[in-house]
């Protein structure tokens, strides 16, 4: 979260349709170091190419894409984690 280097590694997590997702930080699954995040959101349309290829528009229009403005922040132990559902709407977010 308080890391400026623009090198750093920054995990991430795909949903699946149901809105299920595992934290990541090389290859899927494999977590994320212990710590506290500020979390960004993005719902890409595929681009056509492959099916895995989510170069597409935002469908949530840039909405919760800027870090210094997510309300949401995690902290994550070394131990499983559960984050719990994150709820997504125009301009609120729980």
């Amino acid at each position: 979260m308080d890391d400026k280097d623009p090198r750093v590694v920054r995990p991430f997590a795909q949903a699946d349709k149901e809105g299920n997702f595992a934290l990541a930080t090389y290859v899927a699954g494999d977590g994320v170091p212990a710590g506290d995040y500020m979390l960004t959101f993005e719902w890409r349309e595929p681009s056509g190419m492959f099916k895995q290829d989510w170069e597409g528009r935002d469908k949530l229009n840039g909405a919760f894409m800027d870090v210094k403005n997510s309300k949401f922040k995690v902290t994550i132990e070394a131990k499983p984690n559960d984050l719990g559902p994150f709820h997504l709407s125009a301009g609120k977010s729980k």
